[in-house]
């Protein structure tokens, strides 16, 4: 058995389990009820599922051999560690700790209960999210991290399964700090316990023995950019050795220019060519207005004559394999010219016609295409 069974009672009966949230390599996450106060929380308990049992009558969590017991107090000592270094961090979209305790020979910290989505199940549900939408739970994250960095703490495990969202105010909360490592004044690692990994996330230093023991804001820019290819095309990423072969897919047209760059400088295979800082990505990311990113005004310059906007940020031509006879451009150009200029516009005319002729010209297409 691994997990505490539903109506256990933990500090003499604060808490009581009511179920399990989820469970990964070092750790399991409960659904409580903190009694006195009659409210939901989320205890998450040290149980290194590779080294640790439990013996199912007392819940006490045990280790088979002393040399697997070095490795757990090694681990369980960063637990608490990380359970304390949490619970110092006071912003307002970073999960909250209550508590800390030991009992059954293990620890568990108390959190907030987060009632909402996260955005990994969004994306599950829906597909490939809005960028106005993706750009609303970015911001905020990057606010997050920005703040956890300027404390020397890299997360390490940013992704959309780690992005909540509360559903009674829609605040966006990171959570999961189980990988997190607090760095010295120096950049140097706090403890040397070694680091998991979330493929297509984490960047090609963390898959390498000691690539994280220095402090480095690239590292979580990385997982963050890849949480946005995630978000806006509903694909996980290719991981950081595919991306260093094959390169990046690329991304949907519907993906505006300043965001697919941004994306793409973010994950760089070399942290050199990363961002330095989260301040420096987020300036290149649009900030959202009124529900419409910063750099729709690039677009908003050529208007058609029932107001709808073009943007040539997002437009990709479908390319075939034979262009437009030059006997057709003729008659483009002519058509265009003059049925402008029955209307006395015949020098808007002639630009049309120029700009019709050489969009023609530098991208090969069937005529019947360009309708489609």
């Amino acid at each position: 058995m691994q997990q505490l069974k539903t109506g256990t009672l933990l500090q003499g009966g604060k808490y009581r389990i009511e179920r399990v949230l989820g469970q990964g390599g070092f750790g399991i996450t409960y659904l409580a009820t903190q009694i006195l106060l009659d409210r939901k929380v989320a205890i998450k308990e040290f149980f290194y599922k590779e080294y640790c049992d439990r013996d199912e009558t007392t819940g006490q969590v045990s280790v088979s051999t002393q040399s697997n017991q070095e490795v757990i107090e090694r681990f369980l000592a960063k637990f608490l560690k990380e359970a304390k270094t949490i619970s110092k961090l006071e912003h307002p979209n970073i999960i909250q700790i209550f508590d800390i305790f030991q009992e059954n020979q293990t620890a568990y910290y108390v959190m907030e209960y987060v009632e909402g989505e996260s955005l990994a199940d969004k994306v599950n549900h829906r597909g490939a999210l809005p960028e106005q939408e993706v750009l609303t739970y970015i911001h905020p994250v990057a606010d997050a991290l920005a703040y956890i960095h300027a404390k020397r703490i890299n997360h390490l495990d940013v992704k959309p399964g780690n992005i909540m969202v509360r559903e009674k105010d829609k605040q966006v909360l990171l959570i999961d700090f189980g990988l997190s490592k607090q760095y010295d004044d120096t950049g140097s690692q706090t403890s040397s316990t070694p680091v998991g990994i979330s493929n297509g996330y984490a960047p090609i230093e963390q898959y390498k023995p000691g690539g994280v023991s220095s402090f480095s804001p690239q590292t979580d820019i990385y997982s963050l950019g890849a949480t946005m290819y995630k978000l806006l095309t509903g694909q996980t990423p290719p991981s950081a050795s595919d991306i260093l072969n094959e390169g990046l897919p690329p991304l949907p047209a519907t993906v505006s220019m300043s965001v697919g760059k941004a994306i793409e400088w973010a994950m760089k295979i070399r942290k050199s060519d990363r961002p330095q800082d989260i301040e420096s990505l987020m300036k290149a990311i649009p900030t959202v207005m009124d529900g419409q990113s910063a750099d729709v005004s690039k677009a908003s310059a050529m208007h058609m004559d029932n107001d709808e906007t073009v943007s040539f940020d997002h437009y990709t031509p479908k390319r075939k394999d034979k262009t437009i006879e030059p006997a057709k451009l003729q008659e483009v150009s002519r058509a265009t010219i003059e049925s402008v200029d029955n209307e006395g516009n015949k020098a808007w005319g002639l630009v049309a016609a120029i700009v019709i002729i050489s969009t023609i010209i530098s991208v090969p297409l069937k005529w019947d295409e360009l309708n489609n």
